[in-house]
């Protein structure tokens, strides 16, 4: 259902942070428990439904053209009507008790961007930078939607994750080890996240036991 949610996304030209949200929603409303949401978890057609209704909530909410729901009956092939997707989006906004609002990966990571890069490196470098960690960590958000292994990680931990990864295939004259020091230092003082738990590089970071004046080599 995600890749059929992308290749929606891509013909309507739209964000695909918008399948994120979508898939959000999908999960916390499978969590829910509600009978339908129980349903969902046993038979296909419903999933299905649950998780196109969804997407048509997230495109609605967050794109600046709302999808009617006749198109998306049209792409389900005749397996839904304009009325089954109405009466299933009622049912995901009851369940979900109209939180629609939440925090996504990329959100976070465009955060922790900001905040980290502030004062780490040459300002003239910093757009640069940026950019290249954002074009990173945006593609490993989009991965990380189709992993069944990351529905229970919070958005913030899956932000950090693709953001130390991203910042691994720097190499050394970009952002220098001190640099990514200050960054992680930066993150974690402002989201009170815990990078250790996240696996990194031998030697990723500097010995901060040492002086930075006082290193030569």
């Amino acid at each position: 259902m995600v890749e059929w949610c992308a290749q929606v996304i891509d013909f309507c030209k739209f964000s695909r942070e918008t399948i994120g949200i979508g898939m959000s929603f999908l999960d916390r409303y499978v969590a829910t428990g509600v009978r339908r949401a129980r349903l969902a978890l046993a038979d296909r057609k419903e999933y299905q439904l649950s998780a196109m209704t969804c997407l048509y909530m997230a495109i609605k909410l967050n794109e600046p053209l709302e999808m009617e729901t006749k198109l998306l009956a049209d792409l389900s092939r005749g397996c839904y009507t304009e009325a089954e997707i109405a009466a299933m989006e009622r049912e995901v906004l009851q369940a979900l008790k109209w939180r629609v609002a939440g925090p996504t990966p990329l959100g976070f990571v465009q955060h922790f961007l900001a905040v980290g890069l502030d004062g780490t490196a040459d300002a003239s470098a910093c757009p640069a930078i940026e950019a290249t960690l954002l074009d990173f960590s945006r593609f490993q958000t989009e991965l990380a939607i189709g992993l069944p292994s990351l529905v229970p990680v919070a958005p913030s931990n899956i932000a950090l994750g693709a953001v130390l990864n991203s910042i691994e295939a720097l190499n050394a004259d970009t952002l220098d080890p001190f640099e990514r020091a200050a960054f992680v230092e930066s993150v974690v003082a402002v989201s009170g996240l815990d990078p250790v738990r996240y696996p990194m590089a031998p030697g990723w970071l500097p010995d901060r036991s040492a002086d930075r004046v006082g290193i030569t080599g």
